[in-house]
């Protein structure tokens, strides 16, 4: 796979904007870009959401396989917590790409405690995006993986110190996923569900070998999604069934199965 390029030289390459420190509110910013700040630590980014008539992302854009994040993926176990994982899993991901060092994040918290659901319901993206732009994503103290009920949380009291969001993004297509990846840091996408997904995927590129019913469409299932390749057709993802699933927690899957990018949602967290 190709070797890693810097945030910079991609904006670079864009056409966007880069730089070391934020713009002033009585600046001129170039190109008609927005005020919007999506970087975290050393870097601060400004620039526009991408467009159909920029230029294209590039072609690749992946860690090392096996992916060398900071933080490892945790498991979710058997209760429906991926929204929370996959969100949790991209705000450390995009602290990371901008050069800080993240702190654990809490999904088990984001989920019971602060979007307020049980563990057999799963997190809506209107829940999700309600409770990150008003609570933000709660940082791990050590208790989070304690929580199994929404009882639980009388236990630790309130959530304490979380990454601030500004909110989420719906990017509508598989070029403004793979420029948000490249340029940003991963992403929430949604992905069908197929039985041999959890069960027998082990390495290469993830190609469902079972059929399901046409009457209707299998479970959704939320991943974050931190790279992929056009030259060899697959996104690149981190799953919430910790390490001992898939390749040290993480997967290859095709782009075009599962409707991952053609048909479910997609979002980038601003962060703030």
């Amino acid at each position: 796979m190709a070797g890693s390029t810097s945030i910079v030289e991609l904006a670079a390459q864009l056409g966007w904007v880069a730089r070391a420190e934020p713009y002033r509110a009585d600046e001129t910013l170039p190109g008609g870009a927005e005020p919007d700040p999506l970087g975290y630590g050393s870097l601060m980014f400004r620039a526009p959401l991408w467009k159909a008539s920029d230029p294209p992302p590039p072609s690749e854009f992946n860690p090392a396989w096996p992916p060398t994040e900071h933080l490892t993926p945790l498991d979710q176990g058997s209760q429906a917590l991926c929204v929370a994982h996959a969100a949790c899993a991209s705000v450390e991901g995009r602290i990371e790409r901008m050069g800080g060092i993240p702190a654990r994040l809490a999904p088990r918290q984001l989920h019971f405690c602060i979007i307020g659901n049980s563990g057999s319901n799963g997190a809506s993206v209107a829940q999700l995006h309600g409770a990150l732009k008003a609570r933000g994503a709660p940082i791990d103290h050590g208790d989070d993986s304690a929580i199994r009920l929404i009882s639980d949380c009388a236990l630790i009291g309130q959530p304490g110190r979380a990454v601030k969001v500004a909110g989420l993004h719906m990017l509508d297509s598989p070029m403004a996923m793979k420029a948000a990846i490249a340029m940003r840091g991963p992403i929430v996408g949604y992905m069908d569900q197929y039985p041999d997904f959890w069960n027998h995927y082990v390495d290469g590129i993830y190609r469902p070998t079972v059929s399901w019913p046409a009457s209707a469409p299998p479970p959704t299932h939320a991943v974050s999604v931190i790279g992929y390749s056009d030259h060899q057709g697959f996104w690149v993802c981190r799953n919430s069934r910790g390490t001992a699933w898939g390749q040290f927690g993480y997967f290859l899957i095709a782009y075009d199965v599962c409707r991952i990018g053609l048909g479910l949602s997609a979002y980038e967290l601003i962060l703030q």
